[in-house]
Parts: structure tokens; C-alpha cells; sequence
């Protein structure tokens, strides 16, 4: 008898706790579609209002060429948003496409901090790398890589105040690679520590303190660690008190390389990470 009894409470708890997490993804999807419509409004009525000044030819030269500009802009916004929607509906669903290489991930953060440092600029925000040691061969698409680096990176930069320090460290320790993004910023509950990785999660913060974005970030840098065989951890000692950002990957063992074969990865690199960049915004950073 108390056997069923134990049988019936376990399974009475199981319930509720799945009927909690049910509610709570019903929740985040409610939040993601507001948060969906408000990320689009903006740079749609912006691409909407200009082309109809256009249309009706009241710009004159200048003008037009700064409402051109206005437009590619936003478009470019929407087409990063779609973007991130595909990747993380193909990584869900394993569909996603992955082109492992010998990839050196030292030239691929390089790469990724040389491109965001103008962001960082920006905001106010001082953005600090420290490599204890300068080769850290991985097995990895570059392309995918690269994702990684600026969502954990930008996210940094996002979220940390004027006057604040994104800092980016790598090291090779044993058979591994440890890539760690941390901020002085706005930090995580330890509540909600659990899940900054779950899709269309955002962070808790003030009105006053409104962040844009889908909370999917986050969400497609882990997947996508993982496809690598990698990890990503998360830690922060509470509100404002900052988070570190830590992803962990497998490494392989160096082969030689002349100076063009490094010197014409990097660029590659680089230029691949140029092309990501072009979908941002540097002025959504600054809150306009």
C-alpha cells in the first residue's frame, strides 16, 4: 500500500513539474513573438517610410542617397534576424550544415574582436583579449566557429554599461581549448542561470534597461559547440556583478604551415567574419 502510495506522489510530481515546464516554453514563445514584433517594426516602418518619400520624389539627391543607405541597412538587420532563425531551426532539427577543418581558433577570435572593436567603441565599452598561448588548433567549420565568438562576444558588449570591460581569454590546457568571454555588465540571476541557453530566452531587466534582440544567441552558440564536440558554460556571481561565458573544445595536434598558408587563413578568417558583421547595426548598440 505505501509502495502505491510512493508510485502515486512521484507520479503526481512528475505531472506538475512537466505541466510547470509546459507552461513556462508556452511562456517563452508568447515573449518571443512580442519580442519578434518589436525587433521587426522598427527597421520595417524605417525601410516603409523612406521608400515612400522616395516614391513620391520629395528627397532630393543627398537625401536619397542617405534613405538608399537607410534602407540596405535595415534590410540588413532583417536578413541577420531570419538568419539566426534558419541556423537554429537546422540545428534543432540536425539539418544544419558543418565543413570541419583544421582551424586555428586563436585567428578566428583575433578575427571576430577585430571586427567588434569598433562596436565596442561604440558603446563605450572596452573590449581586452588575453592568450596565454598563441596555438590552439581545433576540428571545426571556421564559419560556424566564427558564429560562436560573436554571439558570446557581442552579447558581452551588449549587456555591459558605458565605461564597462568585455574581456576575451584563450588558453590551451591539456587536450582542450578554453575560449572565456567576460563583462562587468548587468550580470544573471542564479535562478535563471539554468537557462540563458534555452531558445527565446532574454534577460530579466528593468524597463529602463530594455534590451533588444530574439534571445536566440545564446541558444544557437551552444548547439552549435556542441556539433564540435565542445562545451559552454555559463556563470555569474548575480545582478551586476557581470558573467563569464566559457566554451570549451577539443584540440588537435599542430601540423607545420609556412608563414602564406597562416597569414592567408587569417585573412580568410577575417573576411568571412567581414561578411557576418555587414547583417549588424553599430547603431542598434547604441540605443538608437
Amino acid at each position: 500500500m505505501n509502495e502505491s502510495l510512493d508510485e502515486l506522489r512521484a507520479l503526481l510530481e512528475f505531472e506538475r513539474a512537466a505541466r510547470l515546464e509546459a507552461e513556462r516554453a508556452g511562456r517563452l514563445k508568447d515573449e518571443f513573438i512580442e519580442a519578434l514584433g518589436h525587433e521587426l517594426r522598427p527597421p520595417l516602418n524605417s525601410i516603409l517610410g523612406w521608400s515612400r518619400l522616395m516614391e513620391l520624389g520629395r528627397l532630393d539627391a543627398t537625401e536619397t542617397q542617405s534613405a538608399g543607405q537607410t534602407i540596405s541597412r535595415n534590410a540588413r538587420h532583417l536578413a541577420h534576424l531570419v538568419d539566426d532563425l534558419l541556423d537554429l531551426a537546422a540545428v534543432t532539427s540536425g539539418k544544419i550544415r558543418v565543413d570541419p577543418e583544421e582551424t586555428d581558433i586563436c585567428e578566428i577570435v583575433e578575427a571576430a574582436l577585430d571586427i567588434l572593436q569598433p562596436m565596442a567603441k561604440a558603446k563605450g565599452v572596452q573590449l581586452r583579449k588575453e592568450f596565454s598561448k598563441p596555438d590552439c588548433l581545433v576540428f571545426g567549420d571556421p564559419h560556424r566557429l566564427q558564429q560562436v565568438i560573436w554571439h558570446l562576444v557581442s552579447n558581452a558588449i551588449k549587456f555591459t554599461p558605458r565605461g564597462g570591460l568585455a574581456l576575451v581569454t584563450l588558453r590551451s590546457e591539456g587536450p582542450d581549448c578554453e575560449i572565456s568571454v567576460t563583462d562587468t555588465g548587468t550580470g544573471i540571476a542564479s535562478d535563471m542561470l539554468p537557462f540563458v541557453f534555452d531558445r527565446f530566452w532574454r534577460a530579466d531587466t528593468s524597463p529602463e534597461q530594455r534590451f533588444s534582440g530574439l534571445g536566440l544567441g545564446l541558444a544557437l552558440a551552444k548547439r552549435l559547440v556542441e556539433l564540435h564536440g565542445g562545451t559552454v558554460t555559463a556563470t555569474s556571481e548575480g545582478a551586476n556583478r557581470g558573467s563569464t561565458f566559457t566554451v570549451v573544445l577539443p584540440r588537435v595536434a599542430p601540423r607545420a604551415s609556412s608563414p602564406d598558408q597562416h597569414a592567408t587563413a587569417q585573412q580568410s578568417a577575417a573576411a568571412d567574419l567581414q561578411m557576418y558583421d555587414s547583417q549588424v547595426n553599430v547603431r542598434e548598440l547604441q540605443g538608437d
